[in-house]
């Protein structure tokens, strides 16, 4: 879904995407049951159900065990178990109305992992930062703390004159940007040089088969026609390290 957006949006002119990777502290045990229950009993859950998940979640006995030590019991009546696999789908509910009311913003969530979009047109931003804004109020209003040490900021910008974009500021601490990061186990952001590996495999490859027997018999507008869907991908993406022309084969 990161990708369809982010590609689909690029696709227009005076584009760039501001990607938000969020972090909560101890997200799991920062549940609150009453809560929850309220959200679930909006989303339409059986009364049975959310009785069961409410006596799972309070009163809990708790203890920690260091090889044959263990500590005094400790009962918990906040958060979920961490390790459980319930808790996962409970925070994915609990957390089920944190959405943007921007049309130019994002916000896709898998479990505690949440990524805020920014798709900016025209270097206009006031959508974008309103979105964060009003995700950090709905984190207070339930209990969900942000680390913004650990929050990162990918830009994706292909504009041939980019200006200088101003750093995202959350609660007085500048929020680094980064050229690459780790999103669901995969690293989001390539670099030049793997692009240029991937369009000349998948791309050029198949457009230039055979091109010393076809080639003399196209016509000018067919040339400046394939010359466009060669020169596309080169001039915006990978100028750096790779510039082909027709007329060189």
């Amino acid at each position: 879904m990161a990708l369809h957006h982010t590609l689909q949006h690029l696709d227009c002119s005076r584009t760039y995407v501001r990607m938000l990777f969020l972090d909560y502290s101890s997200d799991f045990n920062t549940i609150r049951p009453g809560k929850l229950i309220t959200k679930l009993t909006d989303l339409g859950v059986q009364t049975t159900t959310c009785n069961w998940i409410l006596d799972f979640l309070t009163d809990r006995p708790q203890v920690v065990r260091m090889g044959r030590r263990v500590s005094g019991e400790l009962t918990v009546s906040t958060g979920s178990p961490q390790g459980c696999c319930l808790s996962p789908k409970l925070f994915t509910l609990y957390t089920y109305d944190c959405d943007s009311t921007q049309d130019d913003t994002v916000v896709i969530k898998y479990a505690n992992d949440m990524t805020i979009l920014g798709l900016i047109k025209n270097e206009d931003e006031s959508g974008y930062r309103a979105s964060v804004n009003s995700i950090l109020v709905y984190g207070e209003e339930n209990d969900l703390v942000l680390n913004v040490d650990k929050m990162r900021e990918l830009i994706i910008d292909f504009r041939k004159k980019s200006s200088l974009l101003h750093s995202l500021i959350i609660r007085g601490t500048e929020v680094e940007r980064v050229d690459s990061h780790k999103f669901l186990g995969l690293q989001a952001g390539v670099s030049v040089r793997p692009l240029t590996q991937a369009y000349g495999g998948l791309v050029e490859s198949i457009l230039t088969t055979a091109i010393t027997v076809w080639y003399g018999n196209t016509t000018q507008a067919e040339r400046k026609a394939l010359q466009r869907v060669l020169i596309g991908p080169q001039r915006h993406y990978l100028a750096p390290l790779h510039s082909t022309r027709v007329e060189d084969k």
